[in-house]
């Protein structure tokens, strides 16, 4: 499951501005807890540098549930007309190593086209 899914469903749930960001994501059995809110601006220095400041206070959360990312997962087909698995590029993650970095494979889902399952 991509975290973009999960993070856009709890957006779209919340009625939450384009600007909303998930800063916790607890899996829970079949279920995923999700906390976010609105960046109080970012790190201008230091090794935090580019991250975003939460801030004082607790975010939203919300439920979200397998039903909800496929939701969203269609939702980005149908908007885009790109694959869901791999965001048009036509490859998805194999996997991660030291030596190599990351690897990817052709995706299966769209054959390598990017394109969305029809």
């Amino acid at each position: 499951m991509h975290m973009n899914y999960l993070e856009s469903a709890a957006r779209r749930k919340l009625k939450a501005s384009p600007e909303w960001r998930a800063f916790k994501f607890e899996a829970i059995e079949d279920w995923y807890l999700i906390e976010g809110k609105i960046p109080e601006g970012a790190y201008a220095s230091g090794p935090r540098k580019g991250q975003p400041k939460w801030g004082a206070g607790d975010g939203q959360k919300t439920i979200i549930t397998a039903e909800d990312v496929d939701e969203e997962m269609e939702l980005y087909e149908r908007t885009t007309g790109l694959c869901r698995d791999c965001f048009g590029s036509g490859k998805v993650m194999l996997g991660w190593s030291k030596e190599k970095g990351k690897t990817f494979r052709r995706c299966p889902r769209c054959g390598e086209s990017g394109k969305a399952a029809k």
